[in-house]
């Protein structure tokens, strides 16, 4: 009689665990379940909060697709830099997922002459274009191809994002040459520049937002390049830099308007 109370006691006891014993089982399941399930979404979210936070989906014209590890990005922007800044934050949020940038960048209605000309007021207007470097661009149908030289590594990078900048660019060739460094050319270029821009011929340009002589030194060798008023400022600029400092050679190459 003992041996049957005790089985019976044993037997309620289970009846009461095992229902608090799949409430667990069942939570542990619903909780993995759901720790999983939203890691997509997740990423989704964090995609589209990111293109937000960056003002990028203002007319809804991006829209993300997320399949498997991969994201592409599809819609219409209005400038380059909106396409490349699309695809950081996108790299930013689903960091290990691959990209596919699928974004058109609309063309506009400038010529590819009036569209080199707007680059290049772009770069004009740029704080760290100096004298020291050169650019030129041109223009094919909205690709724009630029050409020159860059004094500081850094600059060949910048320069391009600032014409991805320009409404109608809507690819850059970035064919800019940067100079190497050089303490000796340092010098020819620093002493040029005070040579030109301290000289009462060229006092009219001193205080010139954009200014029109560019010095270009590499392995001592001096290129000037740019626009001047006359025929006696082209020659001049050149004679001071051949006579005050330590150029090599000079390739005068200053334009007269």
């Amino acid at each position: 009689m003992d041996n049957m109370n005790s089985h019976m006691k044993i037997k309620s006891a289970l009846l009461l665990i095992l229902p608090a014993l799949f409430v667990i089982a069942f939570s542990f399941q619903t909780a993995s379940a759901v720790a999983v399930k939203p890691n997509t979404m997740s990423v989704q979210a964090k995609i589209e909060h990111n293109l937000a936070k960056h003002h990028l989906l203002k007319n809804n014209d991006i829209h993300v697709v997320l399949y498997g590890h991969l994201v592409t990005l599809q819609g219409t922007v209005a400038t380059l830099a909106e396409k490349n800044q699309a695809e950081h934050q996108v790299s930013k949020a689903a960091k290990g997922y691959e990209i596919q940038n699928n974004l058109t960048v609309q063309s506009g209605s400038l010529t590819d002459s009036q569209l080199a000309d707007r680059v290049t007021d772009k770069l004009n207007k740029y704080l760290f274009y100096s004298v020291f470097d050169w650019v030129t661009p041109s223009a094919d149908n909205g690709v724009v191809t630029l050409k020159g030289y860059a004094h500081e590594r850094w600059l060949k990078g910048a320069f391009e994002r600032q014409v991805a900048q320009v409404p109608g660019v809507t690819r850059v060739d970035n064919q800019i040459e940067v100079l190497p460094v050089s303490i000796f050319d340092n010098e020819i270029r620093h002493r040029a520049m005070l040579l030109i821009y301290d000289n009462p011929m060229y006092e009219m340009y001193a205080y010139d937002a954009f200014e029109p002589v560019h010095i270009i030194v590499d392995g001592g060798d001096v290129t000037l390049y740019g626009n001047v008023a006359s025929s006696s400022e082209k020659g001049w600029a050149a004679t001071l830099i051949k006579f005050g400092t330590n150029a090599m050679k000079i390739d005068n190459q200053l334009q007269v308007l």
